[in-house]
């Protein structure tokens, strides 16, 4: 995936801001951001985190389907 400069720029400030344990608001006013524009970056970089979580989750889905076999397992 390539990213553009300012994607790169935002996902740095989105990495400092957390860290920061600043308000958006006051992170923005510290270097000189637009809060809205800001905003837009936190929400679509959370919307990719969470995507990026789910696909890699370790986990596979398990598909159960009914057997006419006999379970070695169940008492009769």
């Amino acid at each position: 995936m390539v990213i553009s400069n300012l994607s790169s720029e935002m996902h740095n400030h989105y990495v400092c801001w957390q860290r920061s344990g600043l308000s958006q608001r006051s992170y923005c006013l510290e270097n000189n951001l637009r809060e809205g524009q800001f905003h837009y970056w936190i929400k679509k970089f959370r919307q990719m985190d969470s995507h990026a979580n789910s696909v890699n989750s370790g986990f596979v889905p398990l598909v159960v389907t009914a057997s006419n076999s006999t379970n070695p397992y169940r008492r009769n």
